[in-house]
Parts: C-alpha cells; sequence; structure tokens
C-alpha cells in the first residue's frame, strides 16, 4: 500500500462527507484488500482499530469499540449489545448506547460526563 493510497483512505475515513457507517465499511474493504495483496497474512483491520482512528482525531465525538467490554457491560446490565449488519452499523449502534450512557453518567456526576468518562465507565 502506498503512502499515497493510505493518505487517501484515512482521509475518506476521518474527513469524508458520507454518513459515518459507510465511511467505516469502505475503509475496512479497501484497507483489507490492500492488507490480502501486499501482505497476504490473513489479517483483517479490526472495528477497535478504525475506533482507534476516529476517536484519535475526534475525541469529542467518537469512543473506542472494544468487542469484550461491550459484552461484559451490555450483560451486566441487562441490555441488548449493539448490533448491525456491517461493521460501519455496529459502531453507529454503539455510538447511539454510549450517548444514553453518557446522558445517565452526565446526571450521576453532576456535570457533563465526556467520553473517556464512558469508555472508563464500561
Amino acid at each position: 500500500m502506498s503512502v499515497k493510497r493510505l493518505r487517501s483512505l484515512m482521509q475518506s475515513l476521518l474527513y469524508g462527507t458520507e454518513d459515518l457507517a459507510p465511511r467505516i465499511d469502505t475503509f475496512k474493504a479497501e484497507a483489507d484488500t490492500d492488507l490480502e495483496r501486499f501482505l497476504d497474512t490473513g489479517k483483517r483491520i479490526q472495528l477497535g482499530m478504525i475506533s482507534l482512528l476516529l476517536a484519535s482525531c475526534y475525541p469529542d465525538r467518537y469512543i473506542f469499540y472494544r468487542a469484550g467490554i461491550i459484552d461484559r457491560a451490555c450483560a451486566d446490565w441487562g441490555i441488548a449489545k449493539p448490533q448491525g449488519k456491517t461493521n460501519g452499523d455496529k459502531y453507529v449502534a454503539y455510538l447511539e448506547l454510549v450517548k444514553s450512557v453518557q446522558a445517565r453518567l452526565t446526571t450521576a456526576l453532576g456535570r457533563q460526563a465526556e467520553l473517556v468518562d464512558v469508555h472508563t465507565l464500561l
């Protein structure tokens, strides 16, 4: 994968104008294709890595996605796990869950909870 290609993929993911879910799905598909073509390792880009890129660029808008933590929190709280047909849909559903947790945490803390507070709670 060339630097130019990587830059283009990253710019589309981070600064693209289409909805988030398709941006994630396109980035994942393209990055997976390039990994297969150039490294032939059978490895794939995970949603956690994509969320890390998004959260690093926009920490007030996006949060890290860690499937194990989410599964455990949902089981402990007796709520449904965020679902989606694609990784992009799953992450957008996760952000909706995060918003409700953030609102409740804001009330409990008596101040605006930040996404890092939500991540710590999860």
